[in-house]
């Protein structure tokens, strides 16, 4: 028995390992939303990273998810080029993390581990598809959420009409139709993937 639980346990910390190598991977996957017509006012690339953080979540539960996304979150603080860049964002390490566009990547993990605690550990049962979709959007908002929270609170923003227009323009219009694609693919993902994750969590580890 013990020696089956170290093996499961060697197997799942793999598992994190794999997905936060992927988190870093993806980072090299982004464009500029210019190329779809859309001015890119904040400098900020349309990135993969949030799709695979959510995940992260949705595919390892709570807590191996938010180890693969927390781990990724600590080498890059400590200073490793783990953070996607765009021509005018280049900086790394914790002064990343604590600027305008940090709240995104710190919020990566607080939706890991909501969307993973929704779901639980997968298992190898017939997906419930409406709890899949909340997970997934929860996840999302949050990393929208708490990415806006932060980007406005160092920004100084001031809460009138013409600021919410020019946050929406700024923020919300050239990357909102991508996140809703990414939410789908997130969606089919999890619904076809979980069931063969659950080989790496056994019901009675």
């Amino acid at each position: 028995m013990k020696i089956a639980n170290k093996q499961n346990n060697t197997k799942k910390s793999l598992l994190v390992l794999s997905f936060t190598v992927l988190i870093y991977l993806s980072s090299f996957f982004h464009i500029s939303p210019e190329i779809f017509g859309f001015y890119n006012f904040a400098q900020y690339p349309i990135v993969l990273q949030n799709m695979f953080a959510v995940l992260a979540g949705v595919l390892l539960g709570g807590t191996q998810g938010a180890g693969a996304v927390g781990l990724y979150l600590v080498l890059g603080a400590l200073g490793l080029p783990l953070f996607s860049k765009s021509a005018l964002i280049q900086t790394q390490g914790f002064e990343r993390l604590s600027g305008e566009s940090g709240g995104f990547l710190v919020a990566y993990f607080v939706a890991s581990l909501v969307s993973g605690l929704i779901l639980k550990n997968p298992k190898n049962e017939k997906q419930d598809i409406k709890k899949i979709i909340k997970a997934t959007v929860l996840g999302y908002a949050l990393i929208w959420l708490l990415g806006l929270l932060q980007y406005l609170h160092i920004k100084g923003f001031q809460f009138s009409l013409s600021a919410i227009q020019t946050v929406y323009l700024v923020l919300i219009q050239p990357y909102i139709i991508f996140d809703i694609i990414k939410v789908i693919i997130t969606v089919f993902l999890a619904f076809f993937l979980r069931p063969k994750f659950s080989s790496f969590f056994p019901e009675n580890s």
